[in-house]
């Protein structure tokens, strides 16, 4: 199973530097899940509502947390915000 996609969230100041930083109100998120994985990291980005990639990183879902999802792959973006402090909206 394959997740990719980009999600409006609530915007959020990344700050690259003391003089330089980005308002985002984008993020992505691209996860890949083979059945019987018991953990899966999910790579992201945070981005400029032009686009442009202002942070990346990635956040790791455990086996609880994979235990949980079922159907709705929305679980899996809503966690990934959750873990990295952003509101999807």
């Amino acid at each position: 199973m394959a997740l990719h996609g980009y999600y409006d969230i609530t915007p959020f100041t990344v700050n690259v530097t003391p003089l330089k930083s980005y308002d985002c109100t984008q993020i992505t998120v691209s996860a890949t899940y083979s059945i019987g994985q018991s953990q899966m990291w999910v790579p992201f980005i945070l981005a400029t509502a032009d686009g442009i990639p202002a942070y990346s990183d990635q956040v790791l879902i455990d086996e609880s947390e994979l235990a949980q999802w079922g159907t709705d792959d929305m679980y899996i973006v809503d966690l990934v915000c959750s873990k990295v402090g952003v509101t999807r909206v």
